[in-house]
């Protein structure tokens, strides 16, 4: 008999292999802290082992996935709007299971306070992935992913920043640093380069375009004396004019 589950289990399974990270699923575990913690996190029966559909670490987050194949039976709430996790809900709804081990888990395996339970239910064509982080303090239900791919080693901590955190994103944060650094740079050409404001904007524009490309050569702007402010703007346009030729040129 073909196990209801294994449509939802195959899919998650191969997002999984796709992180290329190791992973254990059904209750197998070597780390000896996790496993240790499930030897009493039965969703059905108190002390019994509990058997996580799949578990991974991604980086030094611990990921903990159930899955259903009714897509309906991912999360359950208690009239308040939190997760519930009561013993007949947690054996029934795919993140409810999730939260109870990861729960379970940064509770009593001291070394791993970082947990991403999942949800995963339907099958390959149709499915939702529900997500919640889980530390010792709360359990913090984030917007639904469509794929594992911001769990990757590569991009776990952004995730975590972003989403759990509420940091500002990666180019958003980098889109800021350039802008304070344009404004310092504009505010010392005004005060130190007597250059007029139309020529500042290019100055400016040709300084952060420069430092962004490798090709840039700052042994050309150097000199054993310092520049003055007309030298110093045609220097900068000069290079300028360089890294345009070179993007047009990339393909």
């Amino acid at each position: 008999m073909i196990n209801e589950k294994s449509g939802i289990d195959q899919y998650m399974r191969t997002l999984i292999e796709d992180l290329g990270v190791p992973y254990e699923e059904q209750g197998m575990n070597s780390n000896a802290d996790v496993k240790q913690a499930l030897k009493t996190a039965s969703k059905h029966k108190a002390g019994n082992a509990g058997k996580p559909e799949f578990v991974f670490f991604s980086d030094e987050f611990l990921v903990v996935v159930e899955d259903k194949a009714d897509i309906n039976k991912n999360v359950s709430y208690t009239p308040d709007g939190d997760i519930d996790l009561s013993r007949g809900v947690i054996a029934d709804y795919a993140l409810n299971g999730a939260v109870h081990y990861a729960k379970h888990i940064v509770e009593n395996a001291l070394p791993v306070n970082h947990v991403f339970a999942i949800g995963a239910t339907g099958d390959k064509h149709s499915h939702e992935i529900k997500i919640a982080y889980v530390n010792d303090a709360s359990i913090k239900e984030l917007p639904d992913i469509s794929s594992l791919e911001d769990l990757h080693p590569d991009n776990i901590n952004e995730f975590y920043k972003v989403a759990v955190l509420g940091e500002l994103p990666k180019e958003e944060r980098e889109l800021r640093e350039v802008n304070k650094i344009a404004a310092a740079i504009h505010e010392d050409l005004r005060n130190y380069g007597s250059l007029e404001g139309e020529k500042k904007a290019t100055v400016v524009s040709a300084i952060l375009l420069a430092l962004e490309e490798p090709t840039f050569d700052m042994v050309s702007l150097k000199s054993s004396d310092r520049l003055p402010p007309n030298e110093l703007e045609q220097a900068l346009l000069i290079e300028l004019e360089n890294q345009r030729l070179y993007l047009k040129q990339q393909p």
